[in-house]
């Protein structure tokens, strides 16, 4: 499972508990992208609007299928698109505790 933080990180606005799927359709919605994974090739791109300049293609040289997507997600969670932090819950309660805060 994963958090998703918004950056500043604002406790009251942290998302726990998310499926990585809910996790990137969470960050498209709250960055208003809309998103399409493609197959270029032989392999598989996610096109988004709202792109900023300084953002990566996230590309996989992988056939288009579930296990490619979900890489891709996983990339864009990593990146976090210049505005979120994504965590596993269990480094998100040791980000919280080495706060001093309780989760």
């Amino acid at each position: 499972m994963y958090t998703l933080r918004h950056l500043p990180p604002d406790r009251r606005t942290d998302a726990r508990g998310l499926t990585l799927d809910e996790a990137f359709v969470r960050m498209m919605a709250l960055s208003e992208r809309h998103f399409q994974f493609v197959r270029t090739g032989w392999g598989t791109q996610l096109l988004m609007t709202n792109t900023q300049p300084d953002e990566p293609i996230f590309y996989i040289d992988a056939l288009f299928s579930h296990a490619s997507r979900q890489e891709i997600k996983g990339m864009v969670c990593a990146h976090g698109l210049g505005l979120f932090q994504c965590m596993t819950d269990d480094d998100y309660r040791r980000v919280i505790a080495g706060d001093g805060l309780a989760a």
